[in-house]
């Protein structure tokens, strides 16, 4: 076959492929066109095609909803740039926060599935957005010196605290199961793993008995006699049973923390950190602005967001910033 038959023959593949690619794209596009016209519903004759409902949801909630999405997909990417994490211990103190407001498992469930309309795993993932979006912030928010020593001299108070204890706790139904369960943690028995199985206390049963921060004794009762239990207590050691106010409680010392004066430089650490939360304000409002000034470019709607992009979880449903 000469060369001048072989270009010819070419050219014929190549037309015939174009035709073919034009072809599909048109049935394509057709597809798409009528797929678009597609009615979303038909009251008594009338046709809602989906394209009206798409775009009567873009001008309701197109700003808030693009404006959450953008901020999922942009905080992990900030926060990785700022070297924060959220741990796993993190989101499970998080989610057991948000657990606490309601009274069962059976109650939170149906939150979530109807009131959130997500699942655990969904949940576990908003809120760990929330912690990485927290900790971006506080890391981006520049504070001097004067700031963070107006806020403690503002705060001064704040700063005083009793003796304070570090502790594992669990209630139990009865005395006779707490004794029981003390002879067992005398004997070796975990006591993490013991208040996971059967606390009725339902965040210490989530938080297989640790508590968030250490408390102060009138945490647990003003009782006098319960002053009298924890004077001499040594960390690694667990109270007799006591009376709560539903059931029996054990508590395990893990650590005494000295009462504390208000001072400058013990405190400097935490009053930094107050006073960034406050200078970052509404954790919305300061998320908007950071976004507007950020690499991300609102095709739909221009540098006009409108709205601030809402945190993970709704405020009224989930734990707030410094939570």
């Amino acid at each position: 076959m000469s060369a001048t038959h072989k270009w010819r023959l070419v050219s014929l593949i190549l037309f015939l492929l174009s035709l073919a690619l034009a072809a599909s794209t048109i049935a394509l596009g057709r597809a798409y066109y009528r797929a678009w016209l597609r009615p979303a519903a038909v009251v008594e004759g009338h046709k809602i095609p989906i394209r009206d409902l798409y775009g009567r949801l873009r001008e309701q909630h197109g700003r808030d909803q693009l404006a959450k999405m953008v901020t999922e997909v942009y905080i992990p990417i900030a926060a990785a740039r700022a070297n924060v994490t959220a741990t796993e211990d993190e989101i499970d103190q998080k989610i057991a926060a948000l657990k606490l407001r309601w009274g069962t498992d059976e109650e939170f469930e149906s939150f979530l599935r109807y009131g959130l309309r997500i699942d655990p795993a969904q949940l576990r993932d908003q809120v760990k957005l929330l912690i990485l979006g927290e900790k971006f912030m506080l890391a981006s928010t520049p504070i001097g010196e004067q700031e963070v020593r107006a806020y403690w001299e503002e705060h001064r108070d704040e700063f005083r605290h009793p003796e304070l204890f570090r502790v594992l706790k669990m209630t139990l139904g009865s005395e006779s199961e707490a004794r029981e369960v003390r002879e067992q943690l005398a004997q070796g028995a975990d006591f993490s793993a013991i208040a996971a199985d059967k606390s009725y206390d339902p965040y210490t049963k989530m938080m297989r008995g640790r508590l968030p921060k250490p408390v102060p004794l009138t945490e647990f009762s003003t009782d006098p006699r319960y002053k009298e239990v924890f004077a001499d207590l040594k960390p690694g050691e667990v109270t007799p049973p006591m009376q709560a106010n539903f059931g029996i409680m054990l508590v395990k010392l893990l650590e005494r923390i000295p009462p504390h004066e208000p001072d400058y430089e013990a405190d400097r650490a935490d009053a930094e950190e107050r006073a960034r939360r406050r200078k970052i304000g509404d954790p919305n409002a300061w998320m908007l602005r950071h976004l507007k000034q950020a690499n991300v470019e609102n095709l739909l709607f221009g540098s006009d967001w409108d709205v601030g992009p809402a945190g993970p979880v709704p405020g009224a449903a989930g734990p707030q910033m410094g939570e």
